[in-house]
C-alpha cells in the first residue's frame, strides 16, 4: 500500500466485514448492522412515547371511568372533596375525610382518585358526616409522642398578661432546669412556689409570703394552665398544732415551754406538741414563727429526750426553703415538660426556665396553631398547640401525675390532629381506632391535666358519620325518608331504607 490512508481504509474494511459476520452472519452486506439496530431502538422509543402521551391525555380529558366497587372512598382530583360509594350505587358526599373512613369501617379501604368529569353523572346521595371532624387524618407512621411541654409565654407589652402554648414532640432549646431552685408565681390572686418537679400553694397571703422571706421577691404572673400542668405538692401553710399556746407539762432544756413553740437542734427544727418534739422543716418553722415568736436553740441531747414520731406537716413538705430563680417579668418563660424517664424509667414532669422566649413559641408564620375555647371543655384550654408538620397523637389519660406511664383502665382514646384538636374515638357503633387505621397501636399515656389543655372536638363515632348533614338545623325535626346509604366493613351488606328521626339530622341505617 502506498500511503497511510490506504492502510487505514483497508483496516476499516476488514473490521467491518468481521463485525457484519458476527452480528448478521453476512460479511458481504453493505449496510451497517449497528445502524439498523439504533434505528429500531429509536423508533420504538418514539412509538412508546406517543402511546403513553395519548393515554395520559385521554385520562386527563375523560378521567378515571373504571367501574367503582361498593364501599370505596372517592377523592375528587381537582378539589380534594371526599365521597363514599356504597352498596346502593350512589356517591355520598362526606363533610371530611375522617367521616368517610368511619363510614367504610375498615382499616384498609379502597381509595380512588377521580376527576370531576368522571363522577359528574353518577347518582348522588345527600351529604353525610360529622361536623367538625378532621379533614386530615395522620397515618399510623405519623403518630408522635413525648415530650409534651406546657409553656407560659409573657406579653412583652404587659407583663401581667401571658398566653399558654402546648408543644408536642418538639424539644425547646435554651432552657435550664430549675434543679433545687424555685420560682414564685401568681395566678388569679393565688401564689404558688414552683419547684423543679412540684407546685406548692402558698396559703395565708402576704403574711405567709413575708414569713417565708419572699416579700419583695420577683413574681411571675402565669396562667392556670401552666400551674395545673405541674404535679401538686403539699401546700405551704402553717401546721395545725392541737392545744397551741397552752403551757406544756414537759420542760425543754430545763425550762418551761408551751405547745407550738419552735426549737432548733443541730440545724434541724422541731415543734413542741402534747406528745413531745415533732420534727418539721424550715418552711413550717418559719410559718409557725409568723406571729412574732422566735426559735429556741437546744442541744441534740435535749431534743432526743422528748422526740416523738408524730407528724404535724403534710407529706412531701420541703425540709429547706429553696432559693429563688432570678426571673424577669415580661421576659422569663416557664415550661412544664412531661418526658420519658431516663434509662427506660417512668415519665417525669420537670420545670424549665428560659431567660427569653424560644423562637418556636413566638414565630408568627409557622408558630403554634391558635385554638379557641370550646363550650364542650370544662376547663380553659391552651391558647395554642404546636406539633411537627403532618403529625398527630393517639393518646389516653394517665392517672395522677402520669408517673406510671400507663393509661387509666377504661379511659377514652383521643386522636390529636395536626390542628391541635383532640377527638374522642367512639366505640358505640364500631371501632373508630381500626376504621382510621390505628388498629393495634398502643396510645400514649399522659396526665389528665395535660390532656385537658387540648381543645376537644366532636366524638368520632361511626353512627354519627352516617348521619345526613342538615345545614342550619336546630332543635328536633323529623327526618325525611329518601333512600339512605348503607355501609359495611364487607361489600355484602344488605341495603336498608328504613327512616329514622334524630335531633337536627337524619341518620341512615348501616349494615355491618
Amino acid at each position: 500500500m502506498r500511503t497511510r490512508r490506504d492502510q487505514v481504509q483497508a483496516y476499516r474494511f476488514v473490521t467491518r466485514r468481521i463485525v457484519s459476520a458476527l452480528l448478521s452472519g453476512d460479511p458481504e452486506t453493505s449496510n451497517l448492522p449497528m445502524r439498523r439496530l439504533g434505528m429500531a431502538v429509536f423508533g420504538s422509543v418514539i412509538a412508546a412515547a406517543v402511546v403513553l402521551g395519548g393515554a395520559g391525555a385521554y385520562g386527563q380529558l375523560t378521567g378515571n371511568a373504571a367501574p367503582l366497587e361498593p364501599n370505596t372512598l372517592v377523592i375528587e382530583r381537582e378539589t380534594g372533596a371526599t365521597y363514599v360509594y356504597l352498596d346502593d350505587g350512589q356517591l355520598y358526599p362526606t363533610l371530611n375525610y375522617a367521616s368517610a373512613r368511619l363510614i367504610l369501617n375498615t382499616a384498609d379501604p379502597q381509595i380512588r382518585t377521580m376527576s370531576q368529569a368522571s363522577i359528574r353523572d353518577r347518582p348522588r346521595g345527600r351529604t353525610v358526616g360529622i361536623v367538625g371532624a378532621p379533614d386530615a387524618v395522620p397515618d399510623r407512621k405519623s403518630l408522635t409522642g413525648l415530650p409534651w411541654s406546657v409553656c407560659d409565654v409573657p406579653d412583652p407589652a404587659d407583663p401581667r398578661r401571658s398566653s399558654t402554648r402546648v408543644v408536642i414532640d418538639r424539644p425547646l432549646p435554651g432552657g435550664a432546669s430549675l434543679g433545687d431552685r424555685a420560682v414564685l408565681v401568681s395566678v388569679d390572686g393565688e401564689r404558688h412556689l414552683l419547684t423543679g418537679d412540684a407546685r406548692l400553694q402558698v396559703v395565708g397571703g402576704d403574711p405567709a409570703i413575708a414569713a417565708l422571706r419572699m416579700a419583695g421577691a420577683a413574681t411571675l404572673t402565669v396562667g392556670q394552665q401552666l400551674v395545673n400542668a405541674v404535679p401538686a405538692g403539699p401546700a405551704l401553710r402553717k401546721p395545725a398544732i392541737a392545744g397551741e399556746d397552752e403551757s406544756s407539762t414537759a420542760q425543754v432544756g430545763g425550762e418551761p415551754a408551751r405547745i407550738g413553740q419552735v426549737f432548733r437542734a443541730a440545724g434541724r427544727h422541731y415543734v413542741l406538741t402534747r406528745e413531745g418534739l415533732a420534727s418539721i422543716g424550715e418552711p413550717s418553722a418559719l410559718l409557725l414563727l409568723s406571729d412574732g415568736g422566735s426559735v429556741t436553740d437546744i442541744t441534740p441531747d435535749q431534743a432526743g429526750r422528748l422526740l416523738t414520731e408524730e407528724r404535724v406537716e403534710e407529706a412531701g413538705m420541703p425540709q429547706a426553703l429553696p432559693a429563688l430563680y432570678p426571673v424577669r417579668a415580661g421576659q422569663t418563660v416557664l415550661c412544664a415538660t412531661y418526658r420519658a424517664g431516663a434509662g427506660g424509667g417512668p415519665p417525669t414532669t420537670t420545670l424549665e426556665v428560659f431567660d427569653r422566649a424560644p423562637a418556636e413559641l413566638t414565630a408568627t408564620q409557622a408558630g403554634p396553631v391558635p385554638v379557641r375555647q370550646g363550650s364542650r371543655d370544662a376547663v380553659r384550654t391552651a391558647d395554642g398547640v404546636l406539633l411537627p408538620g403532618g403529625k398527630g397523637v393517639l393518646v389516653q389519660a394517665a392517672p395522677g401525675a402520669g408517673e406510671s406511664g400507663t393509661a387509666a383502665p377504661g379511659s377514652t382514646v383521643y386522636l390529636i390532629s395536626a390542628q391541635g384538636v383532640r377527638y374522642p374515638l367512639g366505640t358505640r357503633s364500631g371501632d373508630a381506632m381500626t376504621a382510621l387505621g390505628y388498629g393495634g397501636v398502643t396510645p400514649l399515656a399522659v396526665p389528665a391535666s395535660l390532656l385537658a389543655l387540648i381543645p376537644t372536638g366532636p366524638t368520632l363515632e361511626r353512627e354519627d358519620a352516617l348521619s345526613f348533614f342538615e345545614p342550619g338545623a336546630k332543635g328536633s325535626s323529623a327526618a325525611p325518608a329518601p333512600p339512605r346509604p348503607t355501609a359495611s366493613s364487607t361489600p355484602s351488606a344488605t341495603p336498608s331504607a328504613t327512616p329514622s328521626a334524630t335531633t337536627g339530622s337524619a341518620s341512615p341505617n348501616a349494615g355491618g
